[in-house]
């Protein structure tokens, strides 16, 4: 058989539909519910370093790559040791008991934080908050393919993607607004709390929440897929034999899911960073205002992930998603090089409308690219593997940029300089990347599609 037509076979036999399937039952969408409170309480809890990122670096001396570190390397690298034993853990015994106690202890270790001391101390409440959330993604994106059906799973999965690229925005946002009320409530909090730093009550208050997080993600219950392997004690393959077959697609995949991360974390991260410092902004204003912006551009996003996926499917088939990321992040490009020559912070804000748009329409479409390629015996191991490369794109941005940003400190622009050099870079990158990954991405579906 000619190439062509082999790889119209494998296209054809990836895309076949397949039978009709019940619609997602009432504990499905309970279950989806809570995993969605569940990514954005994860979110909150990260996102509020960002804006108290200004205060930290006042109160214990603090340089940007410091800062830097907090948000990406330490945590990242822990994150990565974390993720693989906890995603082995889950494929075996009940995703949501492991969920359950991740919950617990990110919640624990944000509380810490509010004690720390020095940049040790610190790092070290950070990398508590990343082994918690380690097993987040892997989980939540295994649980949805066992409490949906295929047909109902791309919905299931843009909600829950949503949940993240509106937790980044509602976080901010939340967060600002709990800055403000800490700050508003001190006088009337006992002369013991009265006198910690607002930043350190604010690490304080977002840790409550927890437990009741936590009882909820125990109440989801076993799904079929659990009860069904507990009955049969069946043997688990071992993930050797699928990277043998597929590691190298995996990591092409992976791969520029990385660089993709890699730009989003080095703007990201940095950007509200940046507003306070160039505009002398408000911390808790920049908060409110970013997160605000951010969800506009997040629900643009989500909107067109949806209208659009039609579109790319056809033009795409199997690889739609990998199409989607290169145009997005090519899109993305031009807004986020822009940064640096706004005047006025509600310029910036517009081009975060706009760059934040971009990369959601993509990134909402990525969940579906993870598991086609994942068999659902290995899903969450696989998932986790994965995200362990993806993460090593997460990890490098912020630091990076705060490198670049202490070697131009004498520019009082430097750190937007910094962030939007280094996220249009990266962007760039993706774009070209996700393109090579097309062909041996569809040859990959087709087999696991085949068992």
């Amino acid at each position: 058989m000619a190439a062509t037509d082999r790889d119209a076979g494998i296209q054809a036999l990836a895309d076949a539909p397949g039978p009709a399937q019940e619609a997602p039952s009432a504990r499905a969408w309970y279950a989806l519910t809570v995993l969605v409170v569940a990514m954005l309480f994860g979110y909150i809890d990260r996102q509020i370093l960002v804006l108290l990122a200004q205060s930290i670096k006042h109160d214990l001396s603090l340089t940007d790559l410091q800062i830097g570190e907090t948000h990406g390397l330490g945590p990242a690298a822990f994150t990565t040791l974390a993720m693989y034993p906890l995603a082995w853990l889950a494929d075996r015994y009940e995703r949501r008991t492991v969920l359950m106690f991740c919950v617990l202890f990110w919640s624990l270790a944000t509380a810490i934080s509010g004690l720390a001391v020095n940049f040790l101390s610190l790092q070290a409440c950070t990398i508590g908050i990343a082994v918690g959330e380690a097993a987040l993604t892997p989980i939540v994106y295994s649980l949805i393919p066992d409490l949906f059906p295929e047909k109902y799973r791309p919905r299931a999965n843009i909600i829950a993607y949503g949940s993240t690229a509106l937790g980044v925005g509602l976080g901010l946002a939340l967060g600002g607004a709990m800055i403000g009320l800490v700050e508003n409530l001190r006088s009337t909090l006992p002369a013991g709390l009265a006198a910690f730093a607002t930043w350190r009550l604010t690490f304080f208050v977002v840790a409550i929440p927890g437990p009741l997080v936590a009882f909820a993600v125990f109440m989801i219950g076993r799904t079929k897929r659990e009860v069904t392997t507990s009955q049969a004690r069946a043997p688990r393959p071992p993930m050797g034999p699928y990277l043998r077959e597929h590691g190298l697609v995996a990591l092409g995949v992976f791969g520029t899911m990385a660089v993709f991360s890699f730009a989003v974390q080095a703007i990201g991260n940095w950007l509200p960073v940046a507003l306070i410092r160039t505009f002398q902004a408000d911390a808790g204003a920049v908060g409110v205002r970013f997160g605000l912006f951010f969800m506009v551009g997040a629900a643009i996003g989500l909107t067109a992930a949806s209208l659009l996926t039609p579109y790319w499917r056809r033009i795409a088939g199997t690889a739609f998603v990998l199409r989607a990321i290169s145009f997005v992040a090519a899109a993305a490009v031009v807004p986020v090089a822009l940064l640096p020559f706004a005047v006025h912070i509600w310029q910036a804000y517009a081009l975060l409308v706009c760059f934040s748009a971009a990369f959601v329409t993509g990134a909402a479409l990525m969940p579906g690219m993870m598991q086609d390629i994942a068999p659902p015996v290995l899903r969450t191991q696989v998932i986790a593997a994965g995200t362990v490369v993806f993460m090593g794109g997460s990890a490098i941005g912020p630091p990076l940029v705060g490198f670049i940003s202490d070697r131009i400190s004498g520019n009082p622009n430097g750190l937007m300089w910094a962030a939007a050099g280094t996220a249009a870079a990266g962007f760039a990158a993706c774009a070209v990347l996700a393109r090579f990954v097309e062909g041996p991405y569809r040859r990959a579906v087709a087999a696991v599609a085949a068992g």
